[in-house]
């Protein structure tokens, strides 16, 4: 585990950050159910896997447009 400092089991369900680095944080088995980012730094993160992005949305679009076209594009692609 990486030096700093950890939280497990906690319950922090309508905090808020402000000014806040989380530069190199891990989230593993976290709920961001009906959080809200805004001027984020995102670049370099990445989401791995079994994630649930219903309802998710990106700068107003729907996450399930913006991966349906590029699958689209991509497959214009092939």
């Amino acid at each position: 585990m990486p030096e700093g400092n950890s939280f497990v089991d906690r319950d922090l369900a309508d905090a808020e950050f402000r000014n806040v680095s989380l530069k190199g944080a891990r989230f593993e088995d976290v709920s961001l159910a009906g959080a809200r980012f805004d001027d984020i730094d995102f670049s370099g993160a990445e989401i791995g896997r079994n994630c649930n992005f219903a309802g998710m949305t990106v700068a107003g679009v729907p996450l399930a447009e913006l991966f349906d076209a590029y699958r689209k594009q991509k497959a214009g692609r092939d």
